[in-house]
């Protein structure tokens, strides 16, 4: 397959300083070029297998046109994000673009792929990391020192391992980075992007990155609508905010660490963006329900 000449293309999105998309024209209609440099061969790999899985299961992905040696050709849906949507639309407008949203995740979910037990293992070592990773938490003094009481984040990990009940926990598959900017709303339809993540793990998970995300601010009206629609399809609330409270904690402690090793990323998360998760998970555990 020849590379793709980008000579000219508009380069719109950059993503981890690596991975770049270019909006161009061809024949009148405007494509999508996402460059991947030969270190994200696999990332690439992974996108193209994520999106004819998820097509074949009648959810609604970008069409890959061609696939270069340097990046894939997809159709361009860029439109509206779901955060934008939020901001724009009436609420019951949401409702009917959620239920859909959450249709496709329980597709996702439901996906049944060979070799079962070795994904079992896999989705258990996943399990395990964010769970030894939260814990390591309490151990990094110079935060405690400077943010958090070790006994309030102890108390609130405890809390967390109880609702989630890990010998409980339902295995599927879990894509990682389920928020409103990964979500494109065209012609009144929801398209899931960036997917190319989808890991074996648990799926309440999915469900605390949207509630938890930072780009919106929900209501209380707003994310008792979303529980509602979560509950309708019988998933655990309590298991919802228990691995809420372990990821966040996993997360905080990741971003931190990076911080304090002064890594200068591009890719670290803006600590504004953690403030208003613990925000969202804030008014999550306050509502009446």
């Amino acid at each position: 397959m020849n590379n793709f000449d980008i000579k000219g293309a508009e380069e719109t999105i950059t993503w981890m300083s690596q991975r770049k998309y270019y909006r161009i024209k061809q024949n009148g209609i405007n494509v999508i070029f996402c460059n991947y440099p030969n270190d994200l061969v696999a990332m690439k790999n992974a996108f193209i297998f994520w999106t004819y899985k998820l097509k074949e299961n009648n959810i609604n992905v970008p069409l890959i046109i061609w696939n270069y040696d340097n990046g894939l050709l997809i159709q361009d849906l860029w439109d509206n994000t779901l955060d934008k949507y939020f901001n724009n639309i009436i609420f019951k407008k949401h409702q009917i673009i959620c239920k859909q949203v959450f249709e496709a995740v329980e597709k996702i979910h439901n996906i049944q792929i060979t070799h079962n037990k070795k994904l079992t293992k896999t989705g258990k070592m996943n399990i395990n990391f964010f769970l030894k990773s939260a814990s390591e938490l309490l151990d990094c003094q110079w935060y405690c020192k400077l943010w958090l009481q070790r006994e309030w984040m102890a108390k609130y990990l405890s809390y967390a391992n109880d609702l989630i009940d890990i010998e409980s926990i339902n295995y599927t598959y879990w894509i990682s980075d389920f928020q409103s900017r990964n979500i494109i709303i065209k012609d009144n339809i929801p398209y899931l992007i960036d997917y190319q993540d989808i890991r074996y793990l648990t799926p309440e998970l999915d469900f605390w990155a949207f509630i938890s995300d930072s780009y919106v601010d929900y209501s209380k009206d707003e994310l008792l609508q979303i529980l509602y629609l979560i509950n309708n399809k019988k998933y655990n609330y309590h298991k919802i905010i228990g691995w809420g409270i372990i990821k966040l904690f996993h997360a905080i402690r990741l971003y931190l660490l990076q911080v304090y090793n002064k890594n200068n990323s591009a890719y670290i998360t803006p600590l504004e963006n953690w403030i208003k998760r613990i925000y969202n998970l804030e008014k999550l555990l306050y509502l009446n329900i």
